[in-house]
């Protein structure tokens, strides 16, 4: 069973519509995000193919690396990769989760 949660959150001190799931291996930003706050592009060691909730697949060789996100007083950071998100600014899948021993 994968569980989401979403809230609002300081990324890179900008607020974030942020979603938490545990269905999703890898975390990810948007990339109008990116875009609207100039966030620094670090190309990534290896191109990744995601398959998306619809069953596509995209490629992505771009992330945000280190990004610090405030969850209240708690800082934590993730690397991000890039992708074309409609809904949501910063998806943080199982990657982050198993860092930080988080459970939702």
């Amino acid at each position: 069973m994968y569980v989401t949660i979403l809230g609002e959150f300081k990324v890179r001190n900008r607020w974030a519509r942020v979603l938490f799931d545990s269905g999703v291996t890898h975390s990810f930003v948007a990339r109008r995000f990116v875009d609207k706050h100039r966030l620094n592009v670090d190309q990534l060691g290896d191109s990744f193919n995601i398959k998306l909730p619809s069953s596509d697949s995209v490629i992505s060789s771009q992330g945000v690396l280190r990004c610090p996100i405030y969850l209240g007083n708690f800082l934590a950071f993730a690397d991000l990769m890039i992708l074309d998100l409609a809904d949501f600014d910063v998806i943080l899948g199982m990657d982050w989760l198993s860092k930080y021993d988080a459970v939702i």
